[in-house]
């Protein structure tokens, strides 16, 4: 849930920075942002990658969630990095679209996509913390339980 009040909010702010503000979009800059969504997808891919091949996948599974007694930290990582790696995909598919847009000059196009971009942005850094701070605290607790 607090998730997505944080979408929200950061959405919400996107549009208004947008509207009073009035930034430019240029290819540069969804070049750019292409360019730093793939490499945080890389850092997901290859996180998740260290994590599956380790040994510590069935203590995970064993050490419960100090928030939620229903859930263990295998499945808060799961979830962290399920919902974060759909984000950013669809973050990417957005800058695409948003890319083409402006290489075929369709400017009244770009005004409405661009009102989101900052946005994506916000939340595309805000999961990344979140994920590398789960990883973090999912380290740490793997070591305790050795």
């Amino acid at each position: 849930m607090k998730k997505y009040i944080w979408i929200s909010i950061a959405f919400l702010s996107s549009i208004l920075i947008q509207k009073y503000l009035k930034l430019s979009l240029k290819v540069e800059l969804i070049s750019t942002l292409l360019t730093v969504f793939s490499i945080f997808f890389g850092f997901y891919v290859t996180s998740f990658a260290v994590f599956a091949t380790s040994k510590y996948l069935t203590k995970l599974y064993k050490i419960q969630n100090e928030n939620d007694n229903r859930k263990t930290l295998l499945d808060d990582l799961l979830e962290e990095f399920t919902f974060a790696t759909k984000f950013l995909l669809t973050s990417i598919v957005y800058l695409t679209v948003c890319y083409v847009i402006i290489e075929n000059y369709y400017t009244s196009q770009l005004l409405y996509a661009s009102y989101v971009v900052w946005g994506f942005l916000l939340m595309n850094i805000y999961f990344s913390f979140t994920t590398i701070s789960i990883f973090i605290k999912v380290t740490r607790q793997s070591a305790k339980a050795n």
